[in-house]
């Protein structure tokens, strides 16, 4: 019996272990941070220039990093 259950608990394990290593490929924030914001006047205006799709302010507690979309593929 505790065989049975040591063999089901290590394929749990191994399955979980998998999922998650063919998922992290996939899951991609597919953004860029250039800079902090109160150094530039309008984030969209600064990523655009840059080469990026539409930016804006991200952070917790005090969006200060401006964060710009990555062009698609």
């Amino acid at each position: 019996m505790n065989s049975r259950i040591a063999f089901m608990s290590f394929v749990v394990i191994i399955s979980v272990i998998i999922l998650f290593l063919m998922i992290s490929d996939k899951v991609d924030g597919r953004t860029q941070c250039i800079g902090l914001c109160y150094m530039m006047d309008d984030c969209t205006a600064a990523c655009i220039k840059s080469g990026f799709g539409a930016g804006k302010c991200v952070g917790w507690e005090n969006p200060d990093m401006c964060c710009c979309d990555l062009p698609d593929k």
